[in-house]
């Protein structure tokens, strides 16, 4: 469970995208912490973790594990109880700008940082050590996984020895920031929860201004083209577009 805030805004409890039903009581204390603590709210990353939420009163985020790619999810969580969704980051342009919900304030699309790929109970470190699953805490270092053209994807365990494995680059909408505005996302998220705090710093500044621009009509491809770069610069692992352009393809 994690718990994100700053100074003069009220807490934001994290659920973890995945656990076992015998954590569940476990949960459930977690989730009383929060509102003794006047949580903002929950950002729940399965349907458990949402419908315990919704139990304790609790405000709910879903997170993008919740799938949700079309009105008919939109609206089945919506009438569940759900205060906001995070949309799937495989849906395409023209998907997110077919949904009916935009504008309103209860979509939230990332646009920029590391998105998971895998997530495993298995610790591939624990096993390449010959510790049967104990690495001797070889997670406090760098792993990557590389695959047959040179891509290295993170290796990133958790609190509970899950390892997760992240795409080889980082989402990067920026040069689509004009068009994602105009067509309604006002709230945009980037996923930076593996970054250092200085990473966390330049990101959220460079978004920050680039969202004054677009307001104020003074964003364009070539402004556009420059922050890419600046951000391939600070992303060690490169920069994808993901599927915003050509959606999954099969």
């Amino acid at each position: 469970m994690e718990e994100c805030h700053k100074r003069g805004v009220a807490p934001f409890l994290i659920l973890p995208r995945i656990w076992q039903e015998h954590q569940e009581s476990a949960a459930g204390k977690v989730l009383k912490q929060a509102q003794s603590f006047a949580a903002d709210g929950v950002l729940a990353g399965d349907l458990g973790g949402c419908l315990l939420s919704l139990e304790d009163d609790l405000r709910v985020v879903t997170d993008f594990s919740v799938p949700v790619f079309n009105d008919a999810a939109v609206n089945t969580l919506l009438e569940a109880g759900v205060s906001r969704l995070t949309l799937s980051p495989e849906l395409n342009r023209k998907q997110l700008q077919h949904l009916t919900f935009k504008g309103t304030g209860l979509l939230e699309l990332i646009v920029h940082g590391a998105l998971p790929l895998v997530i495993s109970e298995h610790c591939v470190l624990g096993a390449a050590s010959g510790g049967k699953g104990k690495c001797g805490a070889l997670c406090n270092r760098s792993f990557f996984l590389k695959d047959r053209l040179g891509y290295l994807f993170p290796l990133v365990s958790d609190e509970s020895c899950r390892m997760t494995i992240y795409n080889s680059r980082e989402l990067c909408l920026i040069e689509h920031f004009t068009e994602i505005m105009e067509t309604g996302y006002d709230i945009l998220r980037l996923e930076l929860r593996p970054s250092s705090a200085e990473h966390v710093r330049q990101v959220t500044g460079i978004y920050r201004r680039a969202c004054d621009a677009v307001l104020e009509g003074a964003w364009g491809a070539g402004k556009a083209k420059i922050i890419w770069e600046k951000l391939s610069e600070l992303s060690l692992a490169g920069l994808t577009r993901g599927h915003y352009l050509r959606g999954v393809v099969c």
